[in-house]
């Protein structure tokens, strides 16, 4: 047994133990903290293991690296991307994790009683520090561009915020007012309703809708729980609905919102598709042009829309992540039915093309609303933030005095985006919600265009006409009968005249026996009745309709 007391003659046992555990640590991997900006790790090849939980240990302290999804990203910044820097969140490999450990780091080699300089970490040290325990990096979940409103009406306009684990970036100075009071989130209102006072919105509940879309990415960390979807609704193309959405997202997000397509009610591909909007981080997404005439119903939409979870597969690999689908979504469409219970969960504005200026004559003040916005997006984006900065600064029990009428699902949303635009505006938005009878008022609309259409343009209607009359106007003069077209296309989805005969007859075929309610030329309302009989001759094909005018019952 060799006495170590003789090797160190002025310690003890017990502190030459302690001194030789430490000396044979310091080998294995030694950490030296050189001022809190460069660090220095000596790496024994044979421990790699000590060597990781070292580096691990450092990862904290490294700016802009965070978990993202169970793995380490690194925050990176993209410069010259549209009117400020973008940044993004790049996972690292085992290449990029070494490049960003030596930008920090200096590794040494233990070699015998000496170090060896220049020494490059092994690939199995990379990985073994890539794919171990990152608990105590923060969390990443998600990068703005916008700041954070927390419901104390407090902002967050820079770098990492620990509540909601977002990076802010904010490369524009926000136009905000000194103080922002009930008069200034007016002025507010009326600079942002600039934009689209030419856009044919029906009526002022519509633009309401319109602002509830820009405010409520802007505070989705001021409620819980999830927003309404807002459905851009128009009885034909060309009004402006895609214009609308976009012009919402340019003020909110400072860019587009992802577009999609869907014709038909595919769950799988529903699914598939918002999955790779969800790993991508989309804040801001709108089904873009829907079926004419089809019926929204999807699980999926749903539960993207009311769902506290949503999980996900990476392609690529078995991971599962669960999300909080806290998703911003619209649609537009023209004459969509809303099926099951997705009616609910929506905010419809109405858009009428017969609203739309004559351009020819008066010209359009923005020819392009989004590159007006993104040129001045400071300006807007600080409207947007006043109104919300505004109302949430107000005390509780003032704030309380302006509540909107009570929202199933979105009672918070309706407190703070709700209570916000009810106070700036003085409109209720949540009375824009779709009714479970929706599909009967867009069929009940569809049969009276209809029927107006036949009174309009076909000779003696209440004795007979023919399909044929309808369409070979169109067909036979392109001039003059623009509105009839975009009717016809706008009932049966196609100018294509092989097929507009039969869905037109398709559908007089569903309103046999039904009293249709038209307003003649004279103002009165009137009921008409159909009634359907085979009808061929060699001259015309299709069926005969008798149209009877039914009036209606006084009042007793």
């Amino acid at each position: 047994m060799v006495n170590l007391s003789e090797f160190f003659p002025s310690m003890n046992a017990e502190e030459v133990l302690t001194s030789v555990k430490e000396s044979r640590e310091q080998k294995e991997s030694k950490a030296i903290d050189l001022g809190g900006q460069k660090w220095a790790i000596s790496i024994d090849p044979t421990n790699l293991h000590k060597a990781a939980q070292h580096i691990r240990s450092i990862l904290p302290q490294l700016p802009n690296l965070f978990v993202k999804f169970g793995r380490l990203h690194k925050i990176v910044k993209i410069p010259n991307v549209g009117i400020q820097n973008k940044y993004e969140a790049i996972e690292l490999d085992d290449a990029l994790l070494l490049e960003v450990l030596q930008e920090y780091i200096k590794f040494t080699k233990s070699k015998g009683n000496g170090e060896e300089s220049g020494f490059i970490p092994p690939v199995e040290l990379i990985r073994m520090v890539r794919k171990g325990e990152l608990n105590n990096l923060a969390p990443l979940t998600k990068i703005l561009n916008t700041p954070i409103i927390h419901t104390d009406g407090s902002i967050h306009n820079k770098g990492y915020d620990k509540t909601t684990g977002k990076f802010v970036y904010l490369d524009v100075k926000l136009d905000l007012p000194d103080i922002a009071d009930q008069a200034e989130a007016k002025k507010a209102v009326s600079k942002l309703y600039e934009l689209i006072d030419q856009m044919p919105l029906v009526t002022a509940r519509d633009r309401a809708v319109w602002l509830a879309n820009i405010l409520t990415p802007l505070a989705m960390d001021a409620y819980r729980g999830h927003a309404p979807l807002f459905y851009y609704r128009s009885s034909s193309a060309g009004s402006g609905k895609t214009q609308l959405t976009q012009a919402a997202a340019q003020i909110a997000q400072g860019k587009p919102m992802k577009e999609i397509h869907f014709t038909r009610n595919n769950d799988v591909e529903i699914e598939k598709l918002f999955a790779s909007l969800l790993l991508a981080d989309h804040t801001m997404v709108v089904v873009d042009n829907a079926g004419n005439g089809s019926t929204i119903d999807s699980p999926i939409l749903d539960s993207l829309v009311t769902g506290s979870c949503f999980t996900v597969r990476r392609l690529g690999g078995n991971q599962i992540i669960d999300f909080n689908p806290r998703m911003v979504l619209s649609l537009t469409a023209n004459n969509a039915d809303l099926g099951g219970d997705t009616a609910r969960r929506v905010l419809i504005a109405d858009l009428d093309s017969a609203l739309m200026p004559d351009v020819s004559k008066d010209g359009y003040k923005l020819k392009d609303i989004c590159e007006h916005i993104e040129n001045n997006w400071a300006e807007y984006l600080g409207a947007a933030i006043t109104i919300l900065l505004g109302y949430l600064c107000l005390p509780k029990d003032e704030r309380d005095t302006f509540k909107i009428t009570p929202y199933g699902s979105f009672e918070s949303w309706g407190e703070v985006v709700g209570g916000a635009i009810l106070w700036a505006t003085g409109e209720d938005v949540s009375k824009a919600v779709a009714k479970r009878d929706h599909r009967a008022d867009i069929t009940a609309q569809k049969e009276s265009t209809l029927l107006s259409t036949v009174l309009k343009y076909c000779d003696n209607p209440t004795e007979k006409f023919f399909i044929n009359e309808i369409t070979k106007l169109v067909k036979d003069n392109t001039d003059g009968y623009e509105e009839l077209a975009d009717i016809i296309t706008n009932l049966t989805g196609t100018l294509d005249f092989r097929y507009t005969g039969v869905r037109l007859c398709n559908v007089l075929r569903t309103m046999c026996g039904k009293k249709i309610p038209i307003i003649d030329e004279n103002g009165i309302e009137k009921l008409y009745s159909i009634v359907l009989t085979p009808h061929s001759t060699n001259n015309s094909r299709g069926w005969r309709l008798m149209v009877e005018d039914i009036p209606q019952k006084k009042e007793e």
